[in-house]
């Protein structure tokens, strides 16, 4: 049998871990490659010496994702790591989204990959209260994971082997309890669409196989979840759409460009054309996440592609790829229906003209409020026509315009590109779904 059709008997799935800066993201990513057998006993070694060097034993599975100096020095993540590994049936695309929340937009950028999310939360005393509590970052990740269409959620409650711990049931029913209202608030299904499983990162606990752990312990391992996953839906009854995630040039100097196929199906020697740039161009190659070489990646595949017929110049993240004869909307204007999550104390409203960064698939740019149309309640019931202001908790439709055009498509049509969240500073404001779309001409 062959790579690319055994690559392809396994289903094929964006996992992201997300969750509030210090809950152990970066280690337990480290400790699944490590398990995996995706790195050698030298880089082991070599990854054990640098931590040690650095006063920093215990971080140095972290450092198998953490590959910038800066994320290592810190301890924090900054950019979105991505990694491969297989369980007994998935092919998974692991995404480590940094916690801090000066880092937001990038894990924004993760979570708009992903199909499911490991929320991982610090089991260890002090560490889960920081991250719940108000100014901690697990609620808005859940809000975001939810509003960038990540379907199922892994609830990882982590550092059980903590001293403060020590596997302590009533400390992981404490967690699960106080989180299940959060998660439900969020939208999430508690019954059909949420796990909770009790691990320990460092040690590898319950990950791969049930070990060092605690006798209570009936849950499935994270590997065993994952595998119990239903199969997750996909757009590949429509054009292909392609959100550009990263681009660059490898060490032969060929131009190459990475991104998940939204929906549709990619192939080598077809025409494509970007969107809004509208450049137009073929493929040499395709590549799997794992490196596998393919003729065709269909829609959920985190790829990178080979690109002839355009330069570096020419693309840019946030671009849209898509097929030539069904491009999609190329837009400055449209028409959303959101929900105003938060306002700094100073500005308990907000106006027309109201300007703010919009967030839409892997697109970041400025947007300004051009009109506010109603207001409506939790049923439906328009509330107000027109209004001056909406503040905290108002649910509206409106107009927004953003400074230079970008690729889009209605929620209705292809969701992951009709989704967006709005933010300011380091403030998640609203998020939304696109309705209508005045195109560009």
């Amino acid at each position: 049998m062959s790579e690319e059709k055994e690559t392809k008997q396994q289903e094929h799935i964006n996992l992201v871990f997300i969750g509030h800066v210090d809950a152990g993201k970066s280690t337990l990513s480290g400790q699944i490659l490590l398990l995996t057998g995706q790195v050698d006993k030298r880089t082991i070694e070599k990854y054990e010496k640098e931590a040690k060097e650095k006063n920093h034993e215990s971080w140095w599975l972290a450092y198998i994702l953490d590959i910038d100096e800066a994320e290592r020095a810190r301890g924090k993540t900054v950019e979105c790591g991505k990694a491969e590994f297989r369980t007994d049936k998935k092919r998974v695309t692991l995404l480590d989204a940094p916690g801090h929340k000066g880092f937001v937009p990038a894990m924004i950028q993760g979570a708009a990959q992903a199909d499911v999310a490991g929320l991982v939360i610090s089991a260890r005393k002090g560490e889960f209260e920081a991250g719940f509590e108000r100014g901690g970052q697990t609620r808005e990740h859940l809000m975001l994971s939810r509003t960038l269409g990540v379907q199922k959620l892994l609830v990882l409650i982590n550092k059980m082997d903590d001293p403060t711990v020590n596997w302590s049931k009533d400390r992981y029913d404490e967690i699960v309890s106080k989180l299940e209202e959060t998660i439900d608030d969020a939208g999430y299904d508690l019954k059909k669409d949420v796990v909770f499983l009790p691990i320990a990162g460092y040690t590898g606990a319950n990950i791969k196989e049930k070990r060092d752990s605690a006798s209570w312990v009936t849950q499935p391992t994270l590997f065993e979840a994952i595998d119990s996953l239903p199969p997750i839906v996909r757009m590949t009854d429509k054009p292909l759409r392609l959100p550009v995630a990263a681009k660059g040039k490898d060490e032969r100097g060929q131009l190459f460009v990475a991104g998940k196929i939204e929906s549709g199906a990619l192939k080598t020697e077809t025409e494509y054309i970007l969107v809004p740039s509208y450049k137009k161009f073929t493929l040499t190659g395709i590549e799997l996440g794992d490196g596998t070489p393919v003729t065709q990646a269909d829609s959920g595949e985190n790829v990178t592609i080979y690109p002839k017929g355009i330069e570096e110049e020419d693309i840019f993240v946030g671009q849209v790829i898509c097929a030539a004869d069904k491009p999609c909307y190329q837009s400055m204007i449209f028409e959303v229906q959101m929900m105003i999550l938060s306002l700094p104390d100073s500005s308990p409203v907000i106006s027309r003209a109201y300007r703010s960064m919009l967030h839409i698939h892997t697109a970041a740019v400025e947007c300004q409020l051009v009109q506010i149309d109603k207001t409506f309640g939790r049923k439906g019931k328009v509330l107000q026509e027109n209004p001056d202001f909406i503040g905290v908790n108002a649910n509206c439709v409106a107009k927004l315009k953003v400074s230079q055009p970008i690729a889009i498509e209605k929620f209705s049509e292809i969701p992951q590109l009709g989704r967006f969240t709005l933010r300011e500073k380091t403030n998640t404001v609203a998020i939304g779904k696109v309705l209508r779309i005045k195109p560009i001409a």
